[in-house]
């Protein structure tokens, strides 16, 4: 069995410490 984990860019709400829960923020400086 392959597993493979994959991570999703900073966000704006990431980089605040925020919650993001189904909101669709953009992406911060460094998430780009």
């Amino acid at each position: 069995m392959r597993l493979i984990l994959v991570r999703h860019a900073q966000s704006k709400a990431n980089a605040e410490g925020r919650w993001q829960g189904t909101m669709d923020f953009d992406l911060s400086k460094d998430g780009q």
